[in-house]
């Protein structure tokens, strides 16, 4: 099982529209294009410690990931998501 954490309001949006791919550097020399997904709920900027306002969404891809940014059309074509955490 994967996480991912957002808003409430994002959440919902995700649940009822699915996931859009984000780009950006995120701190490395290449463009990204995807979803971030980890191995457990962190917050919105990659720590441990949950905000108030972090929804943590449950992905089950069925793959071994640490921290990864996948794109969102395989998220949609092979994942199962719902809401794990709300704060």
């Amino acid at each position: 099982m994967l996480f991912h954490a957002t808003s409430s309001k994002r959440a919902y949006a995700i649940l009822r529209d699915g996931f859009r791919d984000g780009q950006g550097h995120y701190m490395t020399d290449i463009s990204l294009r995807g979803v971030w997904l980890s191995d457990r709920p962190l917050d919105a900027n990659g720590g441990v410690v949950l905000a108030e306002e972090t929804t943590i969404l449950a992905v089950e891809l069925g793959v071994p990931l640490s921290k990864w940014c996948v794109p969102s059309d395989l998220i949609s074509q092979f994942a199962t998501i719902r809401v794990a955490q709300q704060g």
